[in-house]
């Protein structure tokens, strides 16, 4: 499958299998490492990314639903940088 559109505002184009995770997509193939890999399944929700605004899991979402889902609208990746002496795990109280 071959798409274009808006990944943080940048045009980009990918050559992919449709049923490739929309996470793999922009870690493997775009370099995009902010975006997490975490449980797998969508629950932990380390991989949400927006599309068009809305949050989606992207280890779950095929880059053939994400496309269909964006329709050319902006992909926008979370990518919370840690503050320092900080933890990219919360703590509990």
């Amino acid at each position: 499958m071959s798409d274009a559109s808006n990944v943080n505002g940048i045009p980009r184009s990918v050559d992919v299998d449709p049923d490739t995770p929309v996470l793999w997509v922009l870690r493997d193939v775009l370099g995009m490492t902010g975006t997490k890999f975490g449980c797998g399944l969508g629950l932990c929700g380390a991989c949400t990314i927006h599309l068009d605004g809305k949050p989606v899991r992207s280890c779950i979402t095929p880059i053939s639903v994400a496309a269909l889902l964006i329709a050319g609208a902006i992909a926008e990746v979370l990518a919370s940088p840690i503050p320092p002496g900080g933890s990219a795990l919360p703590r509990s109280v």
